[in-house]
């Protein structure tokens, strides 16, 4: 494909990438905005920060202990850091994935519906080795991703 053509909703790819980034843009403000409602319906447990225990609209009556961890939140704070850490790297290796036309849509539908998978297992609290089988996956999906990149400009 032309250069001038891989950033158009013509190209396959281009269209693929867009749609995953802005599914897992939406599933990580999603994640925030879940843990925002955590706190509130919890009466403000999980708050991090010493400066959330002085009173005011959102705290009329702070207690000391609502800024220790509260698991519900510590779980969705979990998933947060886990996309920062992975769903980052694929946003920037994804878009030169594009632009050199090193492959197909395959890895990135791969990659953002097993995201999507690990979410879910993550949130309902799922046994270690399965949360770790779906991440590995994942992890080798986007080293895949980074190989065909390496090897277009290598070669």
């Amino acid at each position: 494909m032309a250069s001038a053509d891989l950033l158009t909703l013509s190209n396959d790819v281009f269209r693929t990438y867009a749609a995953c980034v802005t599914l897992l843009s939406l599933k990580m403000t999603v994640t925030a905005w879940h843990t925002v409602a955590r706190m509130i319906s919890s009466g403000g447990y999980g708050m991090r920060n010493p400066e959330d225990l002085i009173a005011g609209p959102a705290t009329p009556q702070p207690k000391a202990d609502m800024i220790r961890p509260y698991e519900p939140t510590e779980r969705l704070r979990r998933m947060m850091g886990h996309d920062l850490e992975n769903n980052v790297p694929f946003f920037a290796v994804g878009m030169v994935y594009v632009l050199l036309d090193a492959g197909g849509t395959t890895p990135l539908r791969l990659y953002a519906g097993s995201k999507f998978l690990h979410h879910g297992v993550y949130l309902t609290g799922q046994r270690h080795e399965l949360r770790a089988a779906i991440w590995t996956f994942t992890s080798c999906t986007f080293l895949y991703m980074c190989a065909r990149v390496m090897m277009v400009l290598l070669l």
